[in-house]
């Protein structure tokens, strides 16, 4: 079959809108256009100020008249995942967060033990392991008296250690994890 200029099909030239050097120089562009592009969005998010807004790290907890002695107040388990424990020792705040796999454990007060309902881990109130898989006993939240004499429960990085205190025993005694009142 012959077409209007009266060669066969298979020695006509195909006609493309572009031409190879326009097509190369083209991806050149693009390339060029691309890495400008990048470069920009990655310096617009260097000098855009990166704002965590999150509640703050810290709550208020009462007076230490308000926990009798012997007492393990779980008032603040569920929101704040913190035990308040009156001793003769002290008080103290013990972080309800198993040292184990992160379960929460439940307060049984007929036995005087924190259970892990998970994987079977026991603390006693002053946090240290029992029984069970836990390899650490219970982390403390800092705890301090405002001027006012109300309590402070600092919760900014409960559980959380640091690589170099990986096996190291966790801080539990001092004024900043211990009231005495």
């Amino acid at each position: 079959m012959n077409s209007n200029d009266g060669k066969p099909p298979t020695q006509r030239r195909l006609r493309l809108p572009l031409s190879r050097r326009q097509f190369c120089l083209g991806c050149a562009w693009g390339s060029v256009a691309a890495g400008l592009a990048g470069t920009a969005y990655a310096t617009g998010r260097f000098l855009a100020p990166r704002v965590l807004y999150e509640p703050p790290a810290i709550f208020r907890a009462g007076r230490p008249e308000d926990y009798p002695m012997g007492t393990v107040s779980e008032a603040y388990k569920e929101q704040e995942r913190v035990w308040l424990v009156r001793r003769p020792q002290g008080l103290y705040a013990l972080v309800a967060v198993c040292t184990h796999l992160g379960c929460t454990p439940n307060w049984i007060e007929g036995e005087g033990l924190f259970k892990c309902p998970c994987h079977g881990s026991v603390f006693t109130p002053e946090g240290d392991v029992v029984a069970g898989p836990a390899p650490e006993p219970l982390y403390r939240a800092p705890l301090t008296l405002d001027p006012d004499g109300r309590l402070v429960v600092g919760t900014g990085v409960l559980g959380i250690r640091l690589p170099g205190q990986a096996n190291r025993t966790p801080r539990r005694e001092g004024p900043e994890y211990v009231v005495k009142a």
